[in-house]
């Protein structure tokens, strides 16, 4: 069994896959017995550590907070308001986790 990290543009590993067959291809690295690469960059000759910024962590939360609650900011803020949801204590909390993670990224 050969498994292979596939990277994006930037060295970042995006798929991990399992297979028979030989894959002859760029952004598919061949690595052995070490399962899943995620989190990590291919720097041409190994794997390393992604270190993110804060900004970069608040807006991968802002994206799960979106994710979570299956609406943007302006929906949430929207149906808070005029009461629509049936669950308005729950779209508040994603608003003020996801307020709070704006003021991070100034």
């Amino acid at each position: 069994m050969r498994e292979y990290q596939q990277i994006d543009e930037h060295g970042r590993v995006v798929a991990y896959l399992e297979t028979h067959g030989e894959i002859n291809a760029p952004h598919m690295i061949e690595t052995t017995a070490t399962g899943p690469k995620f989190g990590q960059r291919w720097n041409g000759s190994s794997f390393e550590d992604i270190v993110k910024t804060d900004k970069e962590k608040a807006a991968e939360e802002l994206a799960e907070i979106d994710r979570k609650s299956g609406m943007n900011r302006l929906l949430r803020e929207t149906l808070i308001a005029i009461g629509a949801d049936k669950t308005p204590a729950v779209l508040a909390t994603y608003e003020a986790q996801a307020a709070a993670a704006r003021a991070r990224l100034k």
